[in-house]
């Protein structure tokens, strides 16, 4: 039970939209810095480039995006008024510190 709150938690914190195509993402990987894409997107991407298109951190082999597992699908469960509340404030507490560290 922990371990799906965990993957609902992270899967609704995400960002919705890929940096690189700007649409809804799909199949998500992430940088070192937290900066996610839909899988095809950044593979296409590195094909021509070795470094994160948002923030230039090099992806290498060694320092490569990393799958996201535990995206939300039709199949789960609705969730509960409180948890949808919590998961809310969650993203906004996210991407509110996300604002700081980008504007200090």
């Amino acid at each position: 039970m922990a371990q799906t709150v965990q993957n609902v938690t992270l899967s609704l914190t995400l960002p919705i939209t890929c940096h690189i195509c700007l649409g809804k993402v799909r199949q998500p990987v992430i940088c070192i810095n937290n900066h996610v894409f839909c899988s095809i997107c950044i593979d296409l991407w590195l094909k021509n480039n070795s470094q994160c298109p948002a923030c230039r951190v090099p992806i290498t082999p060694e320092n490569p995006c990393k799958e996201i597992i535990g995206g939300t699908s039709e199949s789960e469960p609705m969730l509960s008024h409180t948890v949808r509340k919590h998961l809310r404030k969650t993203r906004l507490e996210l991407l509110h510190k996300e604002y700081e560290v980008n504007n200090n």
